[in-house]
């Protein structure tokens, strides 16, 4: 009798990929063979029956839109890579990293050369339309201290970072260089930013 129910169950439920039926249980309102349930079947097209890893999934993908078009944006006008909003399909923010060193240059030479790559205004530059003015402090010959934010669409470059520089006078050719910033890239290493920023500020 057992086998003739485990007979008439392969055969109802047309399982071709099950092999070697040896025992047929019912728990319930449910049949199961070989452990398996064979009367638990969720409605494929149900959304509210995935399982909670198919959710996660479903979740992660509509988080990490892959076009302005799919979060409801359009495209930067200066620079179709970018959102409206100023944001980057599928890109992060790093988290923030603390950079100290020394380098070869005068106080003053040091600030020239990182204002000549960051393209930061101060307040004495006329003012720009795509160009934010830096919060900055100073001494002159002694210290600079400049907060900002590098790259983005206005700079045709598909990352930004946001920094606090500060240069300190260590001695007339030699000056302290503190860094910290966090990048919003996709496919970035966020130490390229700063390895960037001291070669130009060495020279």
């Amino acid at each position: 009798m057992k086998r003739t129910l485990l007979y008439a169950a392969c055969a109802a439920f047309m399982l071709p990929a099950l092999t070697g039926c040896q025992s047929v249980e019912t728990k319930g309102n449910d049949t199961y063979v070989n452990g398996k349930c064979v009367t638990c079947w969720k409605n494929p097209f149900d959304k509210s029956q995935a399982n909670p890893s198919e959710t996660q999934v479903a979740k992660q993908k509509s988080v990490g839109a892959k076009s302005c078009e799919d979060k409801g944006l359009t495209k930067h006008f200066r620079d179709g890579r970018w959102c409206s909003d100023i944001t980057l399909p599928g890109a992060t923010m790093s988290s923030w990293i603390d950079h100290v060193e020394d380098v070869d240059a005068s106080v003053d030479v040091a600030y020239i050369r990182a204002k000549r790559l960051l393209q930061f205004l101060d307040a004495d530059d006329p003012k720009h339309p795509y160009i934010n003015k830096a919060k900055i402090d100073s001494i002159h010959s002694t210290y600079y201290s400049v907060n900002a934010m590098y790259g983005g669409p206005i700079k045709g470059l598909d990352w930004y970072a946001k920094y606090d520089l500060q240069l300190e006078k260590i001695s007339s050719y030699k000056t302290r260089v503190r860094l910290k910033y966090r990048t919003y890239a996709r496919d970035m290493n966020p130490l390229e930013f700063q390895e960037k920023l001291i070669k130009a500020i060495e020279g």
